[in-house]
């Protein structure tokens, strides 16, 4: 759409091509602002075809186009680019792009059921257009490997955080060995785990020689680790 007060700048259908601004120049200008600002990514960027009203009539502008995102365009696929006119006959479009990222994510290399634990050879990378994985995605298989499926997915899907989680080492009511340390010792003691957890993970467990219930952090052997003040 064009900006509210510049109407004045567009010409009747009759104007001659001389005195109209070519479509294919905005257009242009909005593509190259827009590939400008991915200059440094390692990832293959697509700019869409822009799509401009064929029955537009602007003003052939006498100075070069100018161009800068629009103050309410959103990150992601879809941008707003405002090109300007700051000649002696001034205008502002808004040009719609459509960009897309392409960059190697982790797949599914076929379906496989809940609480599959993942492997190497359940995954591969393709190419996506990140701008429409709002979930997030992995672009490591190693980010992968030794997770757990939370549901039973297809093959070809592109994995995000929101399927997968990481190995339960402990569940609840388990018998664990809790370490709690001192600025000075480690005491190593028998626990009862109050919840599933998985390495890293920070859990409640109850000391079975106090019956005290302690909070610790599950360490990748499975013992539970709390410090004590």
């Amino acid at each position: 759409m064009l900006k509210a007060g510049l109407v004045p700048a567009l010409f009747p259908v009759e104007a001659s091509a001389a005195e109209i601004q070519p479509l294919k120049s905005i257009r242009d200008a909005a593509e190259k602002f827009v590939m400008s600002q991915y200059n440094s990514s390692d990832n293959q960027v697509e700019i869409m075809p822009v799509k401009l009203d064929s029955r537009l009539r602007l003003a052939k502008c006498d100075r070069s186009l100018e161009t800068e995102y629009s103050s309410n365009s959103p990150r992601g696929g879809r941008l707003t680019v405002n090109v300007q006119c700051n000649g002696s006959k001034p205008w502002t479009l808004y040009v719609p792009v459509q960009v897309k990222i392409m960059q190697d994510v982790v797949v599914l290399s076929h379906s496989l059921p809940r609480n599959t634990l993942l492997s190497q050879s359940d995954l591969s990378l393709e190419q996506r257009d990140i701008n429409r994985m709002s979930s997030g995605y992995f672009s490591d298989p190693q980010e992968v490997i030794g997770k757990t499926l939370k549901r039973s997915v297809g093959g070809g899907l592109a994995l995000s955080p929101v399927y997968v989680e990481s190995q339960k080492l402990v569940k609840r009511g388990q018998r664990v060995v809790l370490l709690a340390q001192t600025s000075s010792i480690i005491v190593k003691m028998s626990g009862k785990a109050m919840a599933d957890g998985a390495a890293g993970e920070k859990i409640k467990v109850k000391n079975l020689s106090s019956d005290r219930v302690v909070e610790g952090i599950i360490a990748e052997n499975g013992t539970v680790r709390t410090n004590v003040n």
